[in-house]
C-alpha cells in the first residue's frame, strides 16, 4: 500500500464468505488503543479499509451457538497486523 490507498479485506469462515462481520481497528500497536469499528463487511465477505500510516490491527469475532452442555456459544477470531509506511 502507497500512503491514501485502501486495504482490500476478505474474511471467510469456514472456507465460505463471512457476511456482515463487524471488522473492528486498532491503529496502533502500543499502549492502550482505542478500538473501532470501520464496518461491517458485504455479501461476499469483502470491505476495503482506508489506512494511515501507521502500525494497524484490524480484528473480527464471530460467535456461533454450540451444543456443548457446559457452553452456550463459541467464539472464533481473526486477526490481521500490519504496518503502512
Amino acid at each position: 500500500l502507497k500512503r491514501g490507498e485502501s486495504l482490500p479485506v476478505r474474511v471467510l469462515f469456514k472456507g465460505a464468505p463471512a457476511r456482515g462481520v463487524q471488522v473492528m481497528e486498532a491503529p496502533t500497536l502500543e499502549g492502550a488503543a482505542k478500538n473501532k469499528s470501520v464496518g461491517k463487511t458485504d455479501a461476499q465477505g469483502r470491505i476495503t479499509i482506508p489506512v494511515t500510516p501507521g502500525k494497524w490491527r484490524l480484528h473480527t469475532i464471530h460467535m456461533e451457538r454450540t451444543k456443548h452442555p457446559k457452553a452456550e456459544s463459541e467464539s472464533f477470531w481473526d486477526t490481521l497486523t500490519f504496518e503502512v509506511r
